[in-house]
């Protein structure tokens, strides 16, 4: 039978006691640094470029949301759309992914738009590689409440599939959250 690791790093730890406290476990001070992203380790392959950084989330088909659930985690892949600087999404009314969101709290969102591997010419396994843009966003998402808000929402929804002029069905609207992220920070790394 397989034994879990009794201990955590210090990184985890901290992020499950400010979960508790706050359901924030985005920022955070490790080694006396601020976490909101960390420092990224290949600066040749660090993305800084704002246009680049949207143009890469505007490319991803989905993307995937990490929220703090008490003592575990929990990512959930969401459909998106993009209007004015900011990230849209929905959810069913009830379910545990908005009980999290309504908690409050930093999420950090994950958007891949490519990912390919990289064979190397001699076949040898310690030599392949990836080829890869990947995005991340953190911030605080708030639910929508305002018509004008919520219609920003589902027309970016609809565009983000093609299809920014459908008919909208009022009553699947009424029935759905929606909700508004505005990254307070974006980091991206590309390895080509």
């Amino acid at each position: 039978m397989k034994k879990f690791p009794t201990e955590v790093s210090d990184m985890f730890a901290d992020c499950l006691n400010n979960s508790t406290e706050q359901f924030n476990c985005a920022r955070r001070t490790v080694r006396g640094r601020d976490h909101i992203g960390g420092t990224m380790r290949h600066k040749d392959r660090e993305v800084t470029d704002a246009a680049e950084i949207w143009a890469g989330v505007a490319a991803s088909l989905w993307m995937t949301m990490a929220l703090c659930d008490g003592m575990e985690p929990y990512a959930v892949p969401l459909s998106f759309g993009l209007a004015d600087g900011a990230i849209y999404f929905h959810s069913s009314r009830k379910g545990h992914k908005v009980e999290l969101l309504r908690r409050g709290g930093t999420v950090c969102c994950s958007f891949v738009p490519y990912a390919d591997v990289v064979r190397p010419d001699d076949g040898t396994g310690c030599r392949f590689s990836m080829r890869f843009l990947s995005v991340l966003a953190w911030g605080r998402p708030e639910e929508l409440h305002d018509a004008a808000d919520v219609a920003v929402a589902v027309r970016a929804l609809l565009a983000a599939v093609q299809a920014p002029d459908a008919p909208v069905n009022g009553d699947a609207v009424g029935r759905t959250a929606f909700f508004r992220l505005v990254p307070d920070r974006m980091t991206a790394s590309r390895h080509a």
